[in-house]
């Protein structure tokens, strides 16, 4: 296994700064960058929802922390037969929920999908295309006004 400074070394470096008239040196850390380094962290939404058994949630307490401490990113699932498994009534409050939890802990966001060919909600399949359609960007509207900020 290659050391860490060599695995890492791509998203390393270093500079010398000067600061104050007799140029004493400083140590400057990056605290955020503009790459986004994430994954899918689905199971964020039974965990901040507060879902989970008390035996569990150390454990996801402790994945959680190292989470944090190595992305900024997270994908937060938006599975349209997931989400909104009953016509009308979306899983919004988890959803919020899990968001605003790692939002607090300084993650960037990204909701993922809002259209797809899989995880279909069953109550599309009686209508027809220009339907499904319509109902589509409808869904599409409303999840990414409900989403702002």
């Amino acid at each position: 296994m290659q050391a860490s400074s060599e695995r890492f070394s791509h998203r390393m470096g270093s500079k010398t700064v000067k600061v104050g008239a007799g140029g004493k040196p400083a140590t400057v850390r990056q605290e955020r960058h503009s790459f986004l380094f994430g994954c899918s962290e689905f199971s964020t939404l039974p965990y901040a929802s507060g879902e989970m058994a008390p035996d569990e949630t150390a454990g996801a307490e402790k994945r959680y922390g190292h989470m944090a401490e190595l992305f900024n990113s997270v994908t937060l699932p938006f599975y349209w037969g997931r989400y909104e498994p009953e016509q009308g009534k979306p899983d919004r409050a988890r959803m919020e929920s899990a968001a605003r939890w790692l939002k607090d802990r300084g993650m960037t966001l990204k909701g993922h999908p809002l259209c797809w060919h899989t995880v279909c909600a069953p109550w599309l399949l009686g209508m027809s295309d220009d339907e499904i359609l319509k109902t589509q960007l409808a869904r599409i509207r409303r999840d990414i006004t409900a989403s702002r900020g």
